[in-house]
């Protein structure tokens, strides 16, 4: 028995618009997970991003 395999490729567009809405800002976006830049590398989307802190949310405490 065989499983069907589906694949979903999004444009960077769209996924620089779901980690904002996710609360993420994106620092660079490259073409693989060697730093290519975009349309050099594997056909893969390599986001390097962070999260910003709001004022009045509290603060992780160090474990």
């Amino acid at each position: 028995m065989s499983l069907p395999i589906a694949s979903a490729f999004r444009s960077e567009e769209h996924l620089r618009s779901l980690l904002g809405e996710a609360g993420l800002v994106v620092d660079e976006v490259f073409g693989g997970f060697d730093r290519q830049p975009v349309g050099r590398g594997v056909g893969t989307l390599v986001f390097a991003a962070h999260r910003i802190r709001v004022l009045d949310e509290p603060q992780a405490s160090a474990a």
